[in-house]
């Protein structure tokens, strides 16, 4: 008898915790959507190395591109925040490509130019979508002139980044090696296009922002975003030769700082404006060259193999709408409703 009662009291101390922690308050949540417009100013490039030797190097440029993104943040008491970026720049004509070969620096180790060509370069897309995860810390000091605290916020996440671009026209001037090249060299015409290539990147990141509030409606960020661990995807496909050339690319850096000026005349609506700007260096990887027209593949190591950068601004004016969740603090109360 005594041991049922025991049980009983077991089960009834059971069913009061679990009915307490069904009680837990959960943090209100925060829906933030910011919609901006800007432009996107700088270039990437493509080198072909031959015994760790650059011989080959393709400037792709981005003068300008316009881009609008579309961010959604959802935030939990102000602290734990899930972010989702995405940037899309719109196709257009974005500048001269160039392309420039050192074919003696293996040969005498002289680094001057022995050929030269240049194409219109236009934009087929770019896209750019980052994910991370983020907690804000609340320091017990406030902005100049403001009621509201400085805010340090850590964040982890993962980027996508893709470009594509296609080089048209033109013309070229070659020595293939046999001198330096000049400015009194022939001119190749070319006609239509000639080549087009891609960057993918794939990168973990981890970055950190300071927000300073200034006054009631002004506040001031400053951040950085940075990988030691990017990997990149190169294709370049030659139409009049008919071969691509694949790189495989790996040991990227990138690194982000970013600003941002804000005005907030309503507490729930901010309008922004942003600069950033983008390096991502030191990529080097092997290369697989297929004929297209025999189907044959050749593979190049990494010392003969290829490599890419990235450095670029980016500007923007944006707004941001943030909606809070309706006010009910416990669990059972929600799944009631």
């Amino acid at each position: 008898m005594c041991s049922r009662r025991y049980g009983i009291a077991a089960i009834l101390i059971a069913l009061i915790g679990a009915a307490n922690a069904f009680s837990l308050e959960i943090p209100p949540l925060e829906v933030s959507l910011a919609a901006s417009a800007g432009i996107i100013s700088g270039n990437a490039k493509e080198f072909v190395y031959a015994n760790d030797n650059t011989i080959s190097e393709l400037v792709w440029p981005l003068d300008p591109v316009y881009a609008l993104g579309l961010d959604t943040q959802f935030v939990w008491g102000k602290k734990l925040g899930i972010a989702v970026n995405v940037s899309m720049g719109l196709p257009r004509d974005a500048g001269t490509l160039t392309d420039t070969d050192f074919l003696n620096v293996t040969v005498n180790g002289s680094d001057a130019k022995t050929d030269y060509s240049e194409h219109d370069a236009r934009l087929n897309h770019l896209v750019l979508i980052d994910l991370a995860a983020s907690w804000t810390y609340w320091l017990p000091l406030r902005g100049p002139a403001s009621k509201t605290s400085i805010t340090i916020t850590p964040s982890i996440g993962f980027r996508y980044f893709s470009l594509k671009w296609t080089g048209s026209d033109g013309y070229g001037q070659y020595t293939y090696g046999k001198s330096d090249w000049s400015e009194s060299l022939p001119k190749t015409e070319f006609s239509g296009r000639v080549i087009e290539y891609r960057q993918r990147y794939i990168a973990p990141l981890a970055g950190i922002a300071v927000n300073l509030p200034v006054g009631a409606h002004f506040a001031v960020e400053a951040a950085v975003t940075g990988s030691p661990a990017v990997w990149c995807d190169g294709t370049d496909s030659h139409m009049l030769t008919k071969k691509d050339y694949h790189d495989y690319l790996s040991g990227g850096i990138l690194l982000e700082p970013r600003a941002r000026v804000s005005w907030a005349p309503q507490p729930t609506l901010n309008i922004f404006a942003d600069c950033a700007w983008t390096r991502i260096f030191n990529l080097r990887g092997p290369t697989e060259k297929t004929d297209l027209t025999t189907g044959n593949t050749t593979a190049y190591s990494k010392k003969n193999g290829g490599g890419a950068e990235y450095t670029a601004w980016t500007m923007k004016l944006g707004v941001k709408k943030t909606f809070k969740a309706a006010k009910s603090s416990r669990v059972h109360e929600r799944e009631e409703a």
